[in-house]
């Protein structure tokens, strides 16, 4: 069995992350050294390398934050989906919106919004 972490096709044109992401694949064993390096390498340091990998996730993409949610919380997030999701409904349906205004309308729609601190 291979571990292959090959992103150069998918980050082409993010150079910057692919960098960052080459550099926290360096810190494996290579496969070639077999099974049971991995198996030790992995023992001694694979929750330290996890979390270098959730980090990075967190700060470059804002993935893998450990979400405590509430069944309040979880109403809200159902509720503002249903929301966006009528809306993309109707801008399905409706003859009286321009083109450009639909398409602003759905890419900027699930975009966080900005702060007024």
């Amino acid at each position: 069995m291979s571990l292959s972490l090959d992103f150069k096709h998918l980050l082409a044109n993010q150079l910057d992350l692919l960098t960052e992401l080459q550099n926290i694949k360096n810190q494996l064993p290579s496969p070639s050294q077999g099974g049971e390096v991995l198996k030790i390498w992995w023992q001694e340091n694979g929750k330290h390398w996890i979390e270098t990998l959730r980090m990075w996730m967190i700060s470059t993409r804002q993935i893998g934050h450990d979400w405590q949610y509430n069944p309040q919380n979880l109403e809200e997030i159902q509720q503002y989906w249903d929301a966006n999701k009528l809306l993309l409904d109707c801008l399905k349906i409706a003859t009286d919106v321009s083109p450009g205004l639909r398409n602003y309308i759905e890419t900027s729609l699930f975009l966080p919004g900005k702060s007024d601190d």
